[in-house]
C-alpha cells in the first residue's frame, strides 16, 4: 500500500501545460484558418491552380499546368474524393499552416519552454500567417518543409538517431516540388551557415565535423538518402504516379524562383508589408534579439540553451530573408513568411520573459501605474491620428496641430519609461508588456479585417489580382437561364472569350456545354455569351440582352502617397478600389416554346 501511494504521489499528469498551451493554440490556429475558408472567390493565381487539378480529375479537358506540384497533388486528390469547391482548393494550405504554428516546439533547447510556447502564438496570430494559409497556394507548403528540414539536420547533430537523417530527406523532397519559396529558404540557410560557421566555438564545429563524417563513413547511408530524396521528389511531382509529366514541372519551380529576379515591384513592397502588417513579430522579435544576446553573454555557453550563436542565427536569417526578398522584386507576397518565422522566435523569448518577471515583480502598484499611464497616452494618441486620418482631406492645416499630438504623445510615453526604468530597471517589463498588448490588439485587428473583412480588396497590399463577388452572381445569374431553358443548372451552352487567365474557367466548371474561343462573330448562336466588356458591342448571330460584371478590381491610386497610406491604416478610407476587368454576359431573347 505504501509503495502504490508513493507511485501515486510522483506520477506526472498525463497532459502539462505545455501540452495543454500548444493543444489551445493548434485549435485556435485551426479555427482562424479553417473558418469561412471559401467565403472569397479564388484569385486569378488560386484559379489557376485549382483549374490544374480539376484538369488532372476530368480527362479530356486542356492539360493541367499546375505551378506546384504538391498542392496539385493534393487538390486533385480532394477533388476526385470530393465536391470541388474554393474551399476544397484552399484547404492542404490551411491545415499545414495551422501545423506550422506548433514547429517552435522543434526548437525548445534554444528557446525554453516558455519562449517557444510564446514564438507559436505569435505565429497563431501573424496575419500574414493566417492569410496565406488561407490562399491555395504553396509558400506555406514549402516554408513547412524548410522548417521541417532545418530541425531534421539540428536533432541529427545533436544525436545519432538516422532517423532524422531520413526525415530532412522527405521534408527536402516534399520541398522540392512545393514551390519557389524552398529554394529562398535553402539559399537563407546556406548563407547564414556561410557566414555564422567562423563564429561557432570549436566544439560546436567539431561536433558538426564528426557527425559529417559519421554520416558519411555509415555503409549505405548516403545512397539511402538520395534514394529516398528521389523516391519523395518523384512521387510528389507526379501526385503518386498519376501525372508522370509532373516531373517537368518539378523542374519549373527553380525556373519560377530564379524569374522572381526579374520583376519590377516597389523595391519597399516587403518593408511596407512588415510594417503595415507584422509589427508585433518586427518589433518583438528585435527586442527579442537583443534580450537573447545579452542573456548568452552573460552566460557564456556555446552550444547550450541561449547560446549566443543562436540569436544571430534567427537574426541574420531574418535579416537574409528580407534582403532576398527585396532583390526578387517579381516575387509573391507570402515570400514575407520567410520573414516573419525566425522574428517569431526571436520575439517569444522576450514575451516570455516579461510575463514571467511581472508575476515576480516586487512592485506591482508601481507596475500597474506605469501600465496605465501608458495604455492612456496610447488611446489618446490613437483618437488624435484618427481625426488627422480623417480631416487630412479636407483642411491641412486644421489636421496637421492633430497629427503632431499624435507623434509627440508617443513620445512622452518613451520619455515616461526611460525615467521610470532609470529610478528602477525592474520596471521595463511592464512598459514591454503594454506594447505588447498594443501590438496584440493590432494585431488581431489587422488580421481579421484581411482574413475575413477585406480578403479580396485590392487596398490590402498583401492582396494580388483579387476576383470579384460578382463573378458567382454572374454564375447564378447563368444557371438560372438554364433552368428556366432546360430545366437544368448546368447545361445551357455558352460560348466565353478567354480573359487570360482560368478565372471563369474555374466557376464555370460544372457548365457542361461550354466553348471558349476568340472567334466571336454572327457564328455565334449560342443562348449564352461572356465577353470582355469593349466599346463597341460584338456582332453576335442573334438578339441578346447583356449586363456587365466586375471579374477583377485594382488599386487606385496603384501608388498611394504617405497620406493616404495613413488615412487608409486609421479609417480604411482614401484609396478607391475600381474595376480593372469587366465582362458582359450576353443572354439571347427566348424563341417561342423556350
Amino acid at each position: 500500500m505504501e509503495a502504490q501511494e508513493q507511485v501515486a504521489v510522483v506520477r506526472r499528469p498525463v497532459v502539462t501545460i505545455e501540452t495543454a498551451g500548444y493543444m489551445g493554440l493548434a485549435l485556435l490556429a485551426a479555427a482562424l484558418r479553417l473558418y469561412q475558408l471559401g467565403a472569397a472567390p479564388l484569385s486569378v493565381h488560386e484559379a489557376g491552380e485549382a483549374m490544374a487539378a480539376w484538369r488532372l480529375v476530368h480527362p479530356g479537358l486542356a492539360p493541367p499546368t499546375p505551378a506546384s506540384p504538391l498542392l496539385f497533388g493534393v487538390m486533385a486528390f480532394l477533388f476526385a474524393i470530393a465536391n470541388a469547391s474554393d474551399g476544397a482548393a484552399r484547404l492542404l494550405p490551411a491545415l499545414v499552416g495551422s501545423a506550422l504554428v506548433l514547429t517552435p516546439a522543434l526548437f525548445r533547447q534554444w528557446l525554453g519552454r516558455g519562449g517557444a510556447l510564446m514564438a507559436a502564438a505569435i505565429l497563431a496570430l501573424s496575419p500574414s500567417m493566417i492569410y496565406a494559409s488561407r490562399l491555395a497556394s504553396s509558400e506555406v507548403l514549402a516554408l513547412f518543409c524548410g522548417v521541417v528540414l532545418v530541425a531534421a539536420l539540428l536533432a541529427a547533430l545533436r544525436s545519432e538517431d538516422g532517423r532524422w537523417l531520413y526525415i530532412g530527406a522527405v521534408a527536402l523532397g516534399l520541398g522540392l516540388v512545393s514551390g519557389p519559396l524552398i529554394y529562398s529558404t535553402l539559399a537563407v540557410g546556406l548563407f547564414t551557415g556561410l557566414v555564422l560557421w567562423p563564429m561557432a566555438n570549436e566544439e560546436a564545429r567539431a561536433n558538426a565535423l564528426a557527425a559529417y563524417a559519421n554520416a558519411r563513413n555509415t555503409p549505405g547511408l548516403l545512397a539511402r538518402l538520395g534514394v529516398t530524396l528521389a523516391v519523395t521528389v518523384f512521387l510528389g511531382a507526379t501526385a503518386l504516379m498519376a501525372f508522370p509529366a509532373g516531373l517537368g514541372t518539378a523542374g519549373d519551380v527553380l525556373t519560377t524562383w530564379i524569374a522572381g529576379f526579374a520583376g519590377t515591384r516597389w523595391i519597399a513592397y516587403p518593408v511596407q508589408l512588415l510594417a503595415l502588417y507584422e509589427p508585433m513579430a518586427l518589433v518583438l522579435g528585435i527586442g527579442g534579439l537583443l534580450l537573447m544576446g545579452v542573456r548568452a553573454r552573460q552566460r557564456g555557453v556555446g552550444a547550450g540553451p541561449g547560446s549566443a550563436l543562436w540569436p544571430r542565427i534567427l537574426g541574420l536569417g531574418a535579416l537574409a530573408a528580407l534582403v532576398l526578398m527585396l532583390l526578387r522584386r517579381g516575387g509573391t507576397p507570402a515570400e514575407v513568411l520567410l520573414v516573419v518565422y525566425p522574428l517569431a522566435l526571436l520575439a517569444g523569448p522576450l514575451v516570455a520573459d516579461v510575463l514571467e518577471g511581472l508575476r515576480q515583480t516586487q512592485q506591482p502598484l508601481a507596475a500597474w501605474g506605469l501600465a496605465a499611464a501608458l495604455i492612456l497616452i496610447a488611446a489618446i494618441s490613437a483618437i488624435y491620428l484618427g481625426l488627422y486620418a480623417e480631416q487630412v482631406g479636407l483642411s491641412v492645416e486644421q489636421a496637421s496641430p492633430r497629427l503632431l499630438l499624435a507623434l509627440l504623445l508617443p513620445l512622452m510615453g518613451l520619455a515616461l519609461v526611460a525615467l521610470t526604468v532609470t529610478w528602477e530597471r525592474s520596471l521595463w517589463r511592464p512598459a514591454v508588456a503594454v506594447l505588447i498588448g498594443l501590438l496584440t490588439l493590432y494585431t488581431l485587428g489587422t488580421g481579421g479585417g484581411l482574413a475575413q473583412l477585406r480578403p479580396n480588396d485590392p487596398r490590402e497590399p498583401w492582396v494580388q489580382q483579387p476576383t470579384s463577388e460578382q463573378v458567382r452572381m454572374l454564375v447564378s445569374v447563368l444557371e438560372e437561364a438554364s433552368r428556366q431553358r432546360l430545366g437544368m443548372a448546368n447545361e445551357l451552352p455558352v460560348t466565353v472569350q478567354p480573359t487570360g487567365d482560368d478565372v471563369l474557367a474555374w466557376y464555370l466548371r460544372d457548365f457542361v456545354n461550354v466553348t471558349f474561343t476568340d472567334r466571336l462573330g454572327a457564328q455565334v448562336t449560342t443562348p449564352a455569351v461572356i465577353t470582355v466588356e469593349c466599346e463597341q458591342p460584338p456582332a453576335l448571330g442573334g438578339a441578346y440582352a447583356g449586363t456587365d460584371f466586375v471579374l477583377r478590381t485594382r488599386l487606385l491610386p496603384e501608388r498611394p502617397n504617405e497620406t493616404d497610406w495613413i488615412r487608409w491604416l486609421v479609417i480604411r478610407s482614401g484609396m478607391l478600389a475600381q474595376p480593372d476587368v469587366r465582362v458582359v454576359l450576353w443572354v439571347q431573347a427566348p424563341t417561342s416554346g423556350q
